[in-house]
């Protein structure tokens, strides 16, 4: 059973930070006060989708109760950014949960909305939340084609953030791909974008994926030097979809220098999480690992229990009539989006005519 070290896939950012942290509780305490006390208005509408920003990996529960909030007033009152915003924070948290079809429906639709707007920083994340799906679900040739489109949308707007990003899942796409040389590159210009934008979750997110190509070549101790650093600036933010990440790897890195017992505790802490926090991904590799861990140790019983576990969670992430359902939806929307287009050239095509006559 070949097991690959965990690459973290980085989604696209708001406006806002990517991860709770001690220091935001007050932000979070503020905003919950301003809740109480709002209007039926706009205002509430992004304080509601700020809520659900900013709960999304500490409780992503919570942060889906706002994120409908949020939706439901801005489409009563026909707030059109609002609506778009609360649809991306929607697709955001389904995405982590490792619900992809949800996840596009609600992409989707944010990226319409923004692409009617004007809304270029808008359209942007959008176009790299949809090539991060892409990218979990295998489908590495649309993925860089979304995450390329917002990259240069991106650099359009001096967005250094999204570049950031961009270049990071670029990156990504290329260690799946194979070539290490490139992977390395594209995560070391994000990691020193990061780095001057002083955002430390995304520091410990690059970290991670450089001690993953690192490990990947069998690089043990660099491997290991990122994979504790990146450990340690999650846990000071208090990311715990990151922390879940960060334990698998090191726990997969001493599994494979054969110190058993002490994979066992890192693979079965970050499993420990990924339950609390509902990450089907990271449970999936933590099923994967442990029964990685077990064939190890010559516990065939143990091993098939947790193999069956990670194969189960595996289809209930994406099974191939969701992978159907998905394809379905992007050839609707750009349907939709060039008959759009077909109409405003024919209105043109007239306009052109009507002013010769």
């Amino acid at each position: 059973m070949k097991k690959t070290f965990s690459i973290i896939f980085i989604l696209f950012l708001l406006t806002f930070g990517y991860y709770y942290s001690l220091a935001q509780q007050s932000k979070l305490d503020s905003l919950e006060n301003l809740l109480k006390i709002s209007k039926q208005d706009t205002n509430k509408i992004n304080i509601l989708n700020q809520l659900c920003w900013k709960y999304r990996i500490s409780n992503p529960e919570k942060a889906l109760e706002y994120g409908k909030l949020g939706l439901s007033l801005a489409e009563q009152l026909k707030f059109k950014y609002g609506i778009a915003e609360s649809l991306n924070n929607i697709g955001v948290i389904n995405k982590n949960r490792g619900s992809y079809k949800i996840a596009l429906y609600n992409y989707l639709k944010s990226l319409k909305i923004r692409e009617e707007l004007g809304n270029k920083e808008g359209i942007a994340m959008s176009l790299g939340n949809i090539g991060n799906l892409y990218q979990n679900t295998g489908n590495y040739k649309k993925a860089i084609d979304y995450f390329q489109q917002s990259l240069k949308m991106d650099e359009e707007l001096g967005n250094k953030n999204g570049i950031a990003t961009s270049l990071s899942n670029i990156g990504i796409i290329y260690y799946h791909q194979g070539d290490s040389e490139k992977t390395i590159d594209y995560f070391q210009q994000s990691l020193k974008m990061y780095e001057e934008l002083g955002n430390k979750g995304e520091i410990a997110r690059s970290l991670n994926n450089i001690g993953a190509v690192y490990q990947e070549q069998d690089k043990t101790e660099e491997a290991l030097e990122y994979f504790l650093q990146s450990l340690k600036i999650h846990e000071e933010i208090k990311g715990k979809l990151g922390i879940a990440y960060s334990l698998n790897n090191i726990g997969l890195l001493y599994l494979k220098q054969g110190k058993h017992t002490k994979a066992f505790k890192y693979i079965q802490r970050s499993l420990d999480i990924a339950k609390k926090i509902n990450a089907k991904e990271n449970i999936k590799e933590a099923y994967q690992s442990l029964a990685e861990i077990y064939s190890k140790q010559n516990n065939y019983k143990k091993a098939y229990q947790y193999y069956q576990l990670f194969s189960e969670m595996k289809d209930s992430i994406l099974n191939v009539e969701s992978s159907k359902q998905i394809v379905e939806m992007q050839t609707k929307y750009e349907t939709e989006k060039k008959e759009k287009e077909n109409v405003f050239f024919f209105q043109a095509e007239d306009g052109i005519r009507d002013k010769g006559m």
